[in-house]
């Protein structure tokens, strides 16, 4: 079992160094997947066909969590991709209409992980909103 393990983590590692390959396993939750370096691209892998995945997300697409957004009482700082073709940006929106004392920032040629896809833009306006 540990073998089966250790030559699946070995095929996916190879998997991602190839750019064309990586840019099919990222379409559509990332704007430019070429962009994404392969270790990066390994690790957001890693989740795919991990026991549990599908009923989580099942999970989550059917509880309806926007009532309980106004009871949020810390600055919030949201932080979207336009181009995001999981969870569209009419969405972020909303969430800035429903959460009290938020910033949004919607994000141009930005898809679903703006943390990766602009990790230093978005470490930098995170670390500003931390410490406003």
């Amino acid at each position: 079992d540990r073998v089966v393990l250790v030559i699946r983590r070995r095929r996916r590692e190879r998997l991602v160094r190839r750019p064309g390959i990586r840019k099919r396993m990222l379409y559509g939750v990332v704007r430019y997947p070429e962009r994404i370096a392969p270790e990066l691209c390994y690790e957001v892998a890693s989740g795919a066909g991990k026991p549990g995945l599908l009923d989580a997300l099942q999970a989550i697409m059917d509880y309806d969590f926007r009532e309980r957004l106004p009871e949020i009482d810390d600055p919030t700082l949201i932080v979207w991709g336009r181009d995001d073709r999981i969870v569209p940006v009419s969405g972020a929106y909303e969430y800035e209409q429903l959460i009290p004392d938020t910033r949004l920032e919607v994000w141009e040629d930005t898809g679903h992980l703006p943390m990766l896809e602009r990790p230093a833009r978005f470490n930098q306006l995170l670390e500003e909103f931390l410490v406003s």
